[in-house]
């Protein structure tokens, strides 16, 4: 495929802006990325959360020319030590921190370009199962080409993270709570959303096994990994809630201390809940460190942990139905029904958004649904598991090795019937906390949370973006054939609609997260970046449309949410590169009505 590209457009003074066209010979870019000069990476691998690619996919590595083309010049450099920007410094292939000026040019570069490779050593790109998102090769390309590859930097470097466990994290151990406190962090997990939704752990059997071992005196980790793990568990996502929220609200990263602890005393007897003590309860202590490790900000632990939980419960044959005359009790067949819901929810919510495959295809389970006497809590219950069943069709029927063997007539098909099953579920929710009517927790139910709802709006428009993304995205038209077909430009016009509609709903819901420790990543990160992304593509595509300064204005919201989200972690949680990108939008903007101005101007002094 041979296209025109800015990649490789020179130094960031050039006179000429990057928003004008650019005389350049035509690019091979397929080609480009397999001779160019790469960076191997030997660093962990790692995937981008929502926006990102496969988890564990090296098949491609970042060109060096992405991070190693770039001019220096002293002459640009102000008193404070940072490059002098203007809009073809923010337009072109960008700058990078200032040298000392009595390097020279060679040095210079040199220490440039050692610089880079280090830092890019610590990075990874992925190519997704299907691109949710501008996480990919060809995404990053296209964002190069428009506002140049500073603001590819700043992305990958800030979705890019560790979590900061500390060295010989499983030889060391925490002493657990006194009982006073162990039954405050107890309470304070067993009231939160997380544990009421699905009711992962029986809280009557939970205490009741405390109570005993609190009466015993007795505490020995080696006695049982699996309740061992599991109330470490309790406490440590407890003791989050109990210090972020309340009279003994504590800073984030005391907050995160605390927690974490517990989380590693938890994490030291892990392969003993994979291998040797694979109860009910190991699968419930490994599902419950997957939530805790979301908080984390580490897209991959989470995964993995997850994963390793689904593994578990497969292993314990918890999605099949019991087998008839089976002497199971009723109470073990709904623990089982619902810890297996919980996993195969939870997984395909972070396998969506990680872009990584699901480890259960849907045709192998038969699994009963859960019932329950308690009406309120199934009627949330079970419309959450239909959400699931319905990402899991996305997950399936839009993977980019099955989506491109199809004809444009099946594709455009299967978009429409997914966002009809879609639809159909939104509308069998309650109109007040139905996607699509606005969010008034004043008139929500008694029982029902805000933040329940928030999530019911996200996973809607979520999977919307989902289901219309290989339509919407510019850089998708390469994998059509048939790209000038009449058919796929009816349906690029609806599809991008869909998304840039279902981004600002996200946007708009977004005063309604709740931001402190014990806000999960999906949350308060994947899902209002996932919003703001979109709007950003669709900004610097059509610079012209009359909506731009509304969506830009929609992008401040989301500024403003993730620098609170910055203030409220003390700079742990924070992304850079979002206020770039709505600087760079004002850029491309007013560029564009620059031109068409100058364009005004000389028609009519030529007329």
């Amino acid at each position: 495929m041979r296209v025109e590209t800015l990649l490789d457009v020179t130094p960031a003074l050039s006179s000429v802006s990057a928003l004008n066209p650019v005389e350049t010979e035509p690019v091979d870019i397929d080609n480009t990325f397999e001779t160019a000069s790469t960076i191997s990476f030997d660093g962990p691998q790692r995937s981008f959360g929502l926006t990102g690619g496969s988890c564990f996919d090296t098949s491609w590595t970042a060109p060096a020319d992405l991070w190693m083309n770039f001019e220096w010049n002293a002459d640009i450099a102000s008193p404070f030590g940072e490059f002098t920007r203007n809009l073809n410094d923010d337009l072109n292939p960008l700058t990078t921190n200032p040298l000392p000026d009595d390097m020279t040019a060679a040095d210079q570069q040199s220490a440039i370009t050692s610089a880079d490779s280090q830092e890019a050593s610590e990075l990874e790109i992925s190519e997704p199962e299907y691109y949710l998102s501008i996480y990919t090769r060809v995404g990053f390309e296209w964002v190069a080409s428009k506002v140049g590859k500073h603001l590819v930097r700043l992305m990958m470097s800030d979705l890019t993270r560790r979590p900061r466990l500390g060295q010989h994290t499983l030889l060391r151990r925490s002493p657990e709570p006194d009982e006073e406190t162990a039954w405050q962090y107890c309470n304070a997990y067993f009231d939160c959303d997380a544990a009421t939704i699905f009711r992962i752990i029986d809280r009557s059997k939970f205490e009741n096994r405390l109570r005993e071992q609190f009466k015993s005196g007795t505490v020995n980790a080696n006695d049982d990994s699996p309740w061992y793990a599991l109330r470490n568990m309790v406490y440590a996502l407890g003791s989050r809630f109990i210090l972020t929220r309340g009279p003994q609200r504590r800073p984030f990263v005391e907050v995160q201390e605390c927690g974490l602890k517990y989380f590693k005393n938890a994490l030291s007897v892990i392969v003993d809940l994979m291998y040797t003590e694979t109860s009910i309860t190991a699968v419930q202590s490994l599902l419950v460190m997957s939530h805790f490790a979301e908080g984390l900000g580490s897209p991959p632990m989470d995964h993995i942990l997850c994963s390793t939980a689904l593994r578990l419960a497969l292993a314990k044959r918890l999605h099949r139905a019991p087998a008839p005359g089976s002497n199971m009790s009723e109470a073990e067949r709904q623990t089982r029904s619902l810890l297996f819901w919980a996993i195969y929810s939870y997984e395909k919510h972070v396998t969506l958004r990680s872009g990584c495959p699901s480890g259960i295809d849907d045709d192998d389970i038969s699994s009963e649904l859960p019932n329950s006497d308690d009406s309120q809590w199934f009627d949330f219950l079970i419309p959450l598991i239909r959400h699931a069943r319905i990402t899991s069709k996305v997950q399936k029927e839009l993977d980019a090795t099955r989506l491109y063997r199809q004809s444009i007539g099946d594709v455009i098909e299967t978009i429409r019937r997914l966002e009809g099953e879609l639809q159909s579920w939104a509308d069998c929710i309650p109109g007040l906390i139905s996607p699509g009517s606005s969010i008034k927790p004043s008139d929500l139910p008694a029982g029902v949370s805000v933040q329940l709802v928030t999530y019911i709006h996200f996973a809607y428009y979520g999977n919307l973006i989902a289901i219309h993304s290989p339509f919407a995205y510019p850089w998708m038209k390469k994998h059509f054939k048939e790209w000038g077909h009449q058919q796929v430009a009816e349906q690029t016009s609806l599809s991008t609609k869909a998304v840039v509609d279902s981004s600002r709903k996200i946007a708009l819901a977004i005063k309604y997260v709740e931001i402190d420790c014990s806000s999960p990543i999906w949350m308060a990160v994947n899902f209002p970046l996932l919003a703001l992304l979109s709007l950003f593509i669709f900004v610097i595509q059509d610079p012209h449309l009359p909506s731009v300064s509304s969506d830009i204005k929609l992008m401040e919201v989301i500024a403003g949410h993730f620098s609170y989200l910055e203030y409220e972690t003390a700079g742990e949680l924070g992304f850079p590169f979002i206020r770039e990108m709505v600087r760079l939008s004002y850029a491309v903007v007013e560029e564009t009505r620059k031109q068409h101005t100058q364009k005004t101007n000389y028609g009519s002094i030529s007329g």
